[in-house]
């Protein structure tokens, strides 16, 4: 039988794609490369901006440019004080305030209380004068001093509708009522303010008077 050039060559090129096929199973296979990708990990929101950390209203004496607080002053802390259980800390709205504390507020009231921590140059009488321009038909604010631990402490009380002078757009809340400490101590001294509606700071008026007379004098200068 005679055989065409054309089928001898066709024939030729059938073999060799047997073979490299053969040699190509008959060689190691190589190990598959895989590629892992992760999801980039959001940053925390706020961990990187000052004034967002919860202890900043913890530890108000803290260096500046760490993530609390700066502190309000250039005085060494004087006194230490325990915050009542049932109040919880609230951020603050300024550098000036040391700490912030929300009060739950008594049945029939419609919003908490607040407690502002301060410190603070100044005289007394122009402070009290400043609280006392903050509520309408308040008439004379009491006064009571007494002694804790070597420090001269003032305890105010005024009740009336409080207009909030440091919101001029705030409106009007009758029924309010305002109970401050002043503590004397070496350097500036401190202020506790409680505001809210008048039964909640008559409710609070034992804890608050409780956690004043519990202070403990701190730092160089302290009375022993």
């Amino acid at each position: 039988m005679q055989v065409s050039s054309s089928t001898l060559l066709l024939g030729a090129v059938i073999l060799a794609a047997g073979s490299f096929a053969l040699g190509r199973e008959t060689s190691p296979a190589e190990p598959p490369r895989i590629i892992e990708t992760r999801p980039e990990t959001p940053l925390e929101q706020g961990s990187d901006m000052e004034g967002t950390d919860p202890a900043a209203t913890e530890n108000p004496h803290a260096m500046p440019g760490s993530t609390m607080n700066p502190p309000p002053n250039e005085d060494p802390p004087a006194i230490a004080w325990t915050v009542p259980f049932a109040w919880h800390t609230l951020p603050n709205p300024s550098s000036m305030r040391i700490a912030t504390y929300g009060v739950p507020h008594a049945a029939g009231d419609a919003v908490d209380a607040e407690v502002s921590v301060s410190r603070a140059g100044g005289d007394m009488a122009s402070n009290i004068d400043r609280w006392t321009g903050q509520f309408q038909g308040a008439g004379e604010p009491k006064q009571q001093s007494h002694t804790v631990k070597g420090l001269t402490v003032t305890v105010v009380e005024i009740e009336g509708t409080y207009t909030n002078g440091m919101e001029p757009n705030a409106k009007p809340r009758t029924g309010w009522a305002l109970l401050a400490a002043i503590v004397k101590t070496p350097g500036m001294p401190y202020f506790f303010k409680m505001t809210g509606p008048a039964a909640t700071v008559h409710a609070a008026r034992a804890v608050f008077t409780a956690m004043i007379d519990g202070i403990q004098p701190k730092g160089a200068g302290a009375p022993l």
